[in-house]
């Protein structure tokens, strides 16, 4: 019990945290999904033996994973009611993309299995691709409304005021 009382007080727990956890993860992962895809179709036209558990699909869905981890942690924020009515929206993305890339893994899955090899666009590559599109969008949207607080430093270039420069530094 008192570790549970620890961590509910400690700043991990804390929303901020965890709502940058998840735009993190919602980031990271689309992108590992994206790169292991790439590894992945140059497999297919270097003509590799193909079945589903192959290096690049471990990574591909080990990119799944870490996008279904902001997806938990998202529910548990709406579930606490802890976030804004801005940020639910990009939570509710990421959580969708999830859901999506999970179904469509098993779905590539079986038609790995009845199938054999596939193509580089096959039908149960579609829906992985929007359920990456979804979670992106998604935690660039909780990035952007975070952009007023600890981010901005991330987010924005900041211009040079010319004005207060001395003569020296305006050569």
């Amino acid at each position: 019990m008192k570790l549970i009382q620890k961590f509910s007080n400690s700043s991990l727990a804390k929303t901020s945290t965890l709502v940058s956890l998840v735009s993190i993860l919602a980031v990271i992962g689309p992108f590992v999904v994206v790169s292991a895809g790439f590894w992945d179709a140059i497999s297919h036209l270097q003509k590799e033996p193909e079945f589903f558990w192959s290096v690049p699909h471990i990574v591909v869905y080990t990119g799944v994973s870490i996008t279904s981890s902001a997806a938990i942690i998202g529910t548990i924020l709406l579930l606490r009611n802890s976030t804004k009515n801005s940020l639910k929206n990009g939570i509710i993305l990421v959580i969708t993309g999830s859901l999506i890339q999970i179904v469509s893994g098993y779905a590539d899955s079986l038609s790995h299995d009845v199938f054999g090899i596939d193509g580089l666009i096959s039908w149960s590559h579609q829906p992985l691709e929007f359920g990456l599109v979804l979670s992106a969008l998604g935690g660039f949207l909780i990035l952007k409304n975070l952009e007023k607080t600890k981010f901005q430093s991330f987010m924005s270039i900041r211009s040079v005021d010319k004005t207060n420069l001395s003569s020296t530094d305006k050569a």
